[in-house]
């Protein structure tokens, strides 16, 4: 009896090329779309994206000329939970979210999979451009695909290996034009379709426009500066409180600093402490969070910190490098880009306010060195 394997039909043409390869290898294939949201709920044309109800009647089609089954999954609640929501919270907060990475987190091998396992299908399988593989202990991997210009396993480092050994990838290896010359002899409907490159739900790439449009708010210009005066102020100089209070204060600590990790919009504490101290030095850095969050904040060191983050900035223009850099990460992050003079604006305008307000939406990922244990002497 064949293998059964529930294929994600994007409409695009790789997908489709992708199902035709698994039937031509003796596999029972189950045509599946996952319907992420409604492009007028979120005020884009149809077309010009994936999953539009375009792309559906696309993979509908297909799945009708190749004899097989298909489906549409309702995945728009939990597409709006993992994704988009995030999208906009490390956005908001001056990050670079990257929702393709969390749409196949949360969506296309975790949802998936366990539909694909409700319906008797030993595996799922996708049009990405990458190459599965298991060493001699029985580990998955994966490896870049022979095309470096369409390898996409960096979009597929979360994969568990429950989720690899029940994925396949019918294109690994294979170069984009291939694919599409295999479209072609099949006469698929799809075979000159563009690719979609851009944000599934953000075709244009206005995401200003798109986080008014979601959230019913207008995009806040202070807010990176916000991020900035509280990392400050929470572990990010020397007159920070894990610096005063864990270190100097308690001596908790050899060092302990506070850094936005803008790829996951979370806060990120690194400290080097005793092993007997780990527990009291976390419990610290704990509170030290809290009391910026609720209790009250000096305007010495409110001012203490910003003067230092803006004579950092100053320094940005002494040469051609700093300035080159600046601009370089403005346009990494995404969104207008703010000249420094933009910048110490927004940072002059920061109030005690809106320092709580991001230490409240941020998440805080604590990592501690520990220092190795003596051995003891009567060992």
């Amino acid at each position: 009896m064949a293998e059964k394997v529930l294929v994600a039909m994007s409409g695009g043409v790789d997908s489709s090329v992708a199902a035709y390869l698994l039937q031509q290898q003796g596999y029972a294939c189950i045509g599946v779309t996952m319907r992420l949201y409604e492009n007028e709920t979120a005020g884009i044309p149809r077309g010009h994206t994936c999953c539009s109800l375009d792309d559906v009647e696309d993979a509908r089609a297909v799945a009708y000329d190749l004899g097989m089954p298909y489906y549409v999954l309702n995945f728009t609640e939990e597409f709006d939970e993992k994704v988009i929501r995030k999208f906009v919270q490390v956005y908001q907060n001056g990050g670079t979210p990257n929702p393709c990475i969390d749409c196949n987190r949360y969506l296309k091998f975790d949802h998936l999979l366990n539909r694909a396992r409700e319906l008797g299908c030993d595996y799922i399988a996708t049009g990405h451009y990458v190459q599965r593989w298991q060493d001699e202990n029985g580990r998955w991997g994966l490896r870049k695909n022979d095309d470096p210009g369409k390898d996409q396993s960096y979009v597929l480092y979360s994969l568990t290996q429950d989720q690899l050994a029940h994925t396949l990838f019918p294109l690994g290896g294979m170069h984009k034009d291939a694919v599409r010359a295999i479209a072609e002899e099949q006469g698929l409907c799809n075979a000159r379709k563009h690719d979609s490159q851009d944000i599934c739900f953000v075709p244009d790439g206005d995401y200003a426009a798109f986080l008014e449009r979601y959230t019913g708010q207008p995009m806040q210009p202070g807010q990176l500066a916000a991020v900035r005066l509280a990392m400050a102020l929470y572990g990010g100089s020397v007159t920070s409180r894990l610096f005063l209070n864990v270190r100097e204060r308690d001596h908790l600590c050899y060092y302990c600093s506070s850094s936005f990790q803008s790829f996951t919009g979370s806060m990120a504490v690194n400290s080097g402490v005793e092993h007997a101290d780990a527990a009291r030095a976390e419990a610290a850095v704990l509170k030290e969070l809290k009391d910026l969050c609720d209790g009250p904040i000096t305007d010495e060191e409110l001012e203490d910190c910003r003067r230092g983050l803006l004579a950092g900035m100053n320094g940005l223009e002494d040469t051609l490098g700093g300035i080159e850099t600046w601009y370089y990460m403005e346009v990494l992050r995404g969104g207008p880009v703010q000249t420094p003079d933009d910048a110490r604006a927004a940072l002059q305008a920061v109030t005690e306010e809106d320092v709580r307000t991001v230490l409240r939406q941020l998440t805080l990922s604590v990592s501690y060195l520990l220092t190795r244990e003596e051995e003891s002497a009567h060992a």
